[in-house]
């Protein structure tokens, strides 16, 4: 068996959460690099570098779709000459409608603040930089369903929950899995998709679950470091969710406005899109009929 070889890349940014752990591996198949990091110069020139100390690469592979792991995909494609492949759920957010589509979203997240009456300085930050993030990603025209790949020691795994796409590669012989953002060491990471108005924090929920029940002794991370305490880590993330969903569901039934749990659970404005993103899957959860309401609003 031939002896596992994966060297992390880690690439830095000026905004949050300030770098990405990109991975190049060296397998059976040739050499792919997992994840690429935002699009500018130095992390572009970083990767080549690192690339270049192996000679080539056979092709890359995005676990999903987000520009801090897929920004610069296409330049190192080209200048490589090698597929990208990602996840059909992931091409259509790195296609070539990639900067209108964020235009897009960031008002619909906007829509679905104001229907909540909430007041959140992070949305205000989140659309100043709308236009500077449309700057972080190459679109990219072309690339392969990740289904087109087939390695013999590695299983890649659907880890859906941070986008409905997330892909992780695992390793099964040495029981450790490259997972993306799907499973990070330092906080849940749903991220509320506004396009499909998905409950992605119970589907997040589950694919933790899942993990839980297989077998893994190290994860290497889209950011962070490396964990070596899976089933730990799991069992705090699943419990947070659990603590935090019977909170929002006691202060729903006691008729507590949308704006003001956010005050109480999250007081210290944490990410508006995993907050958004609990509040909705407790409403989905408790049959609320105001979501519907929310749903005809963002169709129109």
């Amino acid at each position: 068996m031939q002896k596992l070889s994966i060297q992390t890349i880690k690439t830095t940014f000026d905004f949050p959460p300030y770098h990405t752990n990109s991975y190049l591996l060296e397998l059976k198949e040739g050499i792919f690099l997992f994840d690429t990091g935002i699009k500018n110069t130095n992390t572009i020139e970083y990767l080549k570098k690192t690339i270049e100390t192996k000679g080539k690469i056979d092709g890359i592979i995005l676990s999903h779709g987000h520009l801090d792991h897929a920004g610069c995909a296409s330049i190192l494609a080209d200048h490589y000459n090698v597929p990208i492949y990602v996840s059909l759920e992931e091409k259509e957010r790195i296609g070539s409608n990639f900067p209108e589509r964020l235009k897009i979203r960031i008002e619909k997240i906007r829509k679905i603040a104001k229907f909540f009456g909430i007041n959140n300085k992070n949305l205000d930050i989140l659309e100043e930089r709308t236009n500077y993030y449309k700057k972080l990603l190459k679109p990219i025209e072309f690339c392969f369903n990740i289904d087109k790949l087939h390695f013999s020691d590695i299983e890649i795994l659907k880890l859906p929950g941070h986008t409905s796409g997330s892909i992780g590669l695992y390793f099964k012989e040495d029981k450790l899995l490259l997972s993306g953002d799907a499973l990070l060491k330092e906080g849940i990471s749903p991220f509320f998709d506004p396009d499909l108005l998905i409950d992605s924090l119970a589907i997040y929920l589950q694919t933790l679950i899942n993990l839980k029940n297989m077998e893994l002794t190290v994860v290497l991370p889209g950011h962070g470091d490396k964990i070596t305490t899976p089933e730990k880590i799991i069992d705090t993330h699943i419990k947070y969710i659990e603590k935090n969903q019977n909170k929002i569901k006691e202060l729903i039934e006691k008729n507590i406005i949308i704006s003001d749990i956010l005050e109480i659970i999250f007081p210290e404005n944490q990410n508006p899109l995993i907050t958004l993103s609990e509040i909705i899957h407790c409403l989905e959860s408790l049959r609320i009929p105001i979501l519907q309401n929310l749903k005809v609003l963002l169709s129109e």
